[in-house]
């Protein structure tokens, strides 16, 4: 009820940030119809356009409004909710579920992002049910969950990356190294390859081109900058209260970790995974700096 109620409230909130491209450019170009896969340049964020042909599908069938934009997002919040219900009772007990699923879903960004237009609600809807597939071994669903979860952005490919890494590790973990066991995520990866080698052949450009508003985030910096981007990926995980999250992991690790239940301790393994990809795709470009230098605009404006 607390997602449900964040999107009442905002259900009449304009298009923002980065959603203005994702959530309104991008699905104008798709309405009322498909006019192929590939972007105007100025508009083109290098992966697969998804969530612009769905918030364009929304509005060919019931009218191109902002109600009707906001009201795309309800199924993706209720996949959400259940999602969280049951990844929480698969570590946690009875008696501890309401309390568990309560903490889940007052996450700030969480609750942020459960008020825009945005393909992130999509993304951690994807990731959220992939680890229920993966944990209770429904390959086909968790297959599926993969393929919506790369091609909703590149984070969400990132992300797809991420619990492929923790896969090779496993496996190798257990021995079991045979091939049938990273099926799952051949369908995802073939999808997002063929379509960026199109991309490629039609643009000339992966990711950002040098014209592209973010392309100064994907410049490399010096060893100095490097250091000044760990400090404030420190400040941001200090600041949106992750270090809760990071302090509790490290604490249940290594004073609990035998009396762990084994998907407990897996889901810290895939967490950190996920944490150390994202640190390093971070700290060696200029995103966070430019980021740092953007909040304090906002901040001062």
């Amino acid at each position: 009820m607390i997602l449900f109620t964040v999107w009442y409230i905002g259900r009449h909130d304009f298009f923002f940030w980065d959603t203005v491209q994702l959530g309104s450019k991008q699905a104008h170009f798709f309405y009322p119809d498909i006019k192929g896969l590939i972007l105007p340049k100025d508009i083109d964020s290098g992966h697969f356009p998804l969530f612009g042909m769905y918030i364009a599908f929304w509005w060919k069938i019931f009218g191109k409004t902002l109600s009707v934009s906001h009201h795309a997002m309800l199924p993706w919040i209720l996949f959400l909710s259940i999602g969280i219900v049951k990844l929480s009772s698969l570590f946690l007990e009875k008696r501890h579920l309401l309390f568990g699923v309560l903490l889940l879903s007052i996450e700030p960004t969480l609750l942020a992002q459960t008020g825009l237009v945005s393909p992130d609600i999509i993304l951690i809807t994807c990731f959220i049910w992939s680890l229920v597939f993966y944990f209770t071994k429904n390959n086909a669903s968790f297959s599926i969950c993969l393929i919506l979860l790369s091609l909703i952005s590149l984070r969400g490919l990132i992300l797809t990356f991420c619990l492929f890494l923790y896969q090779i590790y496993d496996s190798f973990r257990k021995k079991e190294r045979h091939i049938h066991i990273f099926s799952a995520f051949v369908p995802a990866f073939l999808i997002n390859i063929s379509f960026l080698i199109y991309h490629y052949f039609q643009t000339q450009w992966i990711g950002f081109h040098t014209s592209s508003p973010w392309a100064p985030s994907f410049h490399f910096v010096s060893i100095a900058d490097i250091a000044k981007n760990i400090l404030l990926f420190i400040w941001r995980i200090i600041d949106f209260g992750r270090i809760y999250i990071v302090a509790g992991c490290i604490f249940l690790w290594y004073f609990y970790r035998k009396k762990l239940t084994t998907q407990t301790y897996e889901i810290i393994k895939i967490l950190s995974i996920t944490g150390m990809i994202f640190f390093l795709l971070t700290i060696f470009f200029k995103v966070l700096l430019l980021t740092d230098i953007t909040c304090h605009c906002i901040l001062y404006s």
